[in-house]
């Protein structure tokens, strides 16, 4: 269509009608009506005129006013500038603009609810892609104004017939100059992207490591995982953060049914695919559903909120186009790595995927043993983030010990699930050696579980009902106030079942040292890895060392805030979910 109306057409029919005797004007005219007829049939089939039509017709029609009121030729193929300065100047003041002009075309073209264009929507997040736009809307928009000065001096100086030739080919030679230019810049910014994101570490910061990103492709990821909220639990938390902190538009959720779900995904910033049941096991039916949804949202890149046991449908979505799986452990899976059938179905799992991530060394040596040495050389540590804005100082403790009658008196909290591996009843058997040095002081105990019942009989038993006090499940925005009502934390937890029930890192303890608290914590799996043994807080092993540690803290004020800000530094140094993000980031590519 280009051919025939913009270019070979017009200048046909020009050099016809002028070698029969008309006027270099009326030939212009004439054969101005051919692209005039191209815009319009191509506005009638695509069933919209776009902003560069709509200018070029208004350039023809200036043209033709200024040739015919004028009778001079030369004017009238100043129309063709016309479109070229509108183009030029609106790119760049569009530099001003929140999104540049090349941009907005880039979107465009390639449609906003396309998998390419939902890849250009999804890397604007990134400083170093604004900048790169930036520059290559500058480049056109300086482009255009040399092309409409090129053309000035070809019409002023050259034949009618030769300016008619050149006002045709100029914007398609500048349009093709600058499209080879604008892909040379972007491989050039893409391979410094590679080089830098090789170069730096892995506990740089999102900003940082982001910062020169211009053309690396943005991937989808859907993320398949049992473990979601609204269901309540430390794996759920955690793979929630992950989704919440990838860029928007890029995600997407394949989790089951559970109670409150529809009321929670609505708050969403991403799509949450529901399976019809509350558990997903790795069956076709549930790997053919995850391959569909991948397909449906044009996920390239997969990952499971627990590697076992739906990392076995990783075939099953590799047939769907993903070309990248990753698989995150906690815990529990150091107990598959111990049972001969499990430990099968986890190599099998992790010589499928392309990573297999792990909270600290306690998990990276037990999980390698099960794996294939090509799939233990591919495992990366991805641990959980403390958010240093929601868990804080001053979080509201104040008013929580008002409403709970504890103004005055030294508190020791444990926020966890009421499970027998968390070590409540240690902290209650150890209370009564606490009173005896402490005699004002409450066990303050957040959360429940099954082991609830239990812990309550217990503390009755132990007859120190008086100074335990159990609240119940608490809602996680209200959750950092009941931190920053403590003066220490502590869960003692331990490894139970012949090391089949193992805490996977203990996220617990970063959020109360991020609250400012010195903590108490069990040696039991990745436990330690999130206490400073000596520094942050203390590594007990025994009830007797839990009574003696808290009597220690609570005895000694200055020793205990002196933790506490040493594990609120080590927090904000090395624990920031920035960190775990960019850690996230470099890990889907």
């Amino acid at each position: 269509m280009i051919v025939v109306f913009d270019l070979g057409g017009p200048l046909l029919a020009y050099a016809l009608l002028h070698h029969a005797g008309m006027s270099a004007v009326s030939a212009l005219v004439i054969s101005g009506v051919l692209p005039a007829i191209g815009i319009t049939l191509g506005a009638l089939v695509d069933g919209r005129l776009d902003i560069i039509g709509v200018v070029v017709l208004g350039g023809i029609a200036v043209g033709t006013v200024l040739g015919l009121v004028s009778h001079n030729a030369r004017l009238f193929l100043l129309e063709g500038s016309v479109p070229s300065l509108v183009f030029a100047l609106a790119c760049l003041a569009s530099l001003k603009a929140s999104k540049p002009l090349i941009y907005r075309f880039a979107v465009e073209i390639l449609g906003p609810d396309t998998p390419k264009g939902r890849d250009v929507t999804g890397a604007w997040r990134y400083r170093g892609f604004r900048r790169a736009f930036q520059v290559i809307t500058m480049a056109w928009g300086v482009g255009y104004l040399v092309e409409v000065a090129v053309r000035v001096v070809i019409i002023e100086t050259t034949s009618t017939g030769i300016a008619l030739l050149g006002s045709k080919l100029l914007p398609y030679a500048f349009a093709l100059a600058l499209s080879a230019w604008t892909f040379g810049y972007g491989e050039h910014e893409k391979r410094k992207a590679e080089r830098l994101a090789a170069a730096a570490p892995a506990s740089e910061t999102e900003e940082v490591s982001s910062a020169p990103l211009y053309t690396r492709p943005v991937r989808r990821t859907l993320i398949v995982t049992n473990d979601f909220p609204p269901r309540q639990g430390g794996i759920q938390s955690f793979v929630h953060a992950l989704a919440t902190r990838l860029p928007a538009g890029t995600v997407t959720v394949y989790a089951p049914a559970w109670a409150g779900a529809a009321e929670f995904d609505a708050e969403q910033p991403f799509p949450v695919v529901r399976h019809p049941t509350s558990l997903m096991l790795p069956v076709p039916a549930v790997g053919r559903r995850a391959a569909a949804i991948a397909r449906e949202y044009g996920c390239d890149t997969a990952m499971f909120g627990a590697a076992a046991p739906l990392g076995l449908i990783t075939p099953a979505l590799r047939k769907a186009g993903v070309t990248k799986v990753v698989a995150c452990t906690h815990g529990h899976e150091a107990g598959w790595a111990a049972l001969p059938g499990a430990r099968a179905l986890l190599r099998r799992i992790g010589d499928e995927v392309d990573v297999l991530t792990y909270l600290g060394e306690y998990f990276r040596v037990r999980l390698s043993r099960a794996l294939s040495p090509e799939a233990a050389k591919r495992m990366v540590r991805l641990a959980p983030g403390v958010d240093m804005t929601t868990f804080r100082p001053g979080a509201g403790g104040a008013a929580v010990r008002d409403r709970l009658g504890l103004a005055g008196r030294p508190v020791v909290t444990c926020v966890s699930r009421m499970v027998p591996r968390k070590g409540q009843d240690t902290l209650i058997l150890a209370w009564p050696q606490v009173l005896t040095e402490v005699s004002d002081a409450v066990l303050l105990l957040v959360g429940d579980g099954p082991y609830a019942h239990d812990l309550r009989r217990l503390a009755r038993q132990v007859g120190v009902s008086d100074s335990v006090l159990f609240t119940g499940a608490v809602r996680w925005p209200e959750l950092p106030s009941y931190y920053d009502a403590a003066d220490v934390f502590a869960m003692p937890c331990r490894t139970r079942r012949a090391g089949f029930d193992v805490e996977g890192l203990g996220i617990v303890y970063l959020e109360a040292s991020a609250t400012g608290l010195p903590v108490i914590g069990g040696d039991s799996g990745g436990a330690p890895d999130a206490i400073l043994d000596g520094e942050s807080g203390y590594v007990v092993r025994d009830g007797h060392g839990v009574a003696t540690r808290i009597i220690e803290l609570l005895t000694d004020p200055d020793k205990a805030r002196a933790m506490g800000e040493k594990g609120l530094a080590w927090v904000d140094r090395e624990w920031r979910w920035e960190l775990t993000a960019a850690r996230l980031s470099a890990i889907l590519g």
